[in-house]
């Protein structure tokens, strides 16, 4: 779910809300002393990097391309 900052204009305050897209129109409607701060909406998605999602096959399928490839192309694959 997306979190949204608003800063209260009668404090000064900047509050994180954890909202549904939704949920937004309705939330910002029922508090008025509440200003949205325009950003892009954060989220939170898993801590895996690519490579540790794709696993050791990839790594061995590069691998076998670098090798494959030949002395005449310039051989740019990180393995």
């Amino acid at each position: 779910m997306p979190s949204y900052d608003f800063q209260n204009t009668e404090t000064g305050e900047v509050q994180t809300e954890i909202l549904k897209i939704a949920e937004l129109d309705e939330f910002k409607k029922n508090n008025p002393h509440l200003r949205q701060i325009l950003g892009m909406p954060s989220t939170i998605s898993d801590s895996k990097s690519t490579l540790r999602r794709a696993g050791s096959e990839w790594g061995n399928l590069l691998t076998k391309i670098k090798k494959g490839a030949g002395y005449r192309v310039k051989n740019t694959i990180n393995d």
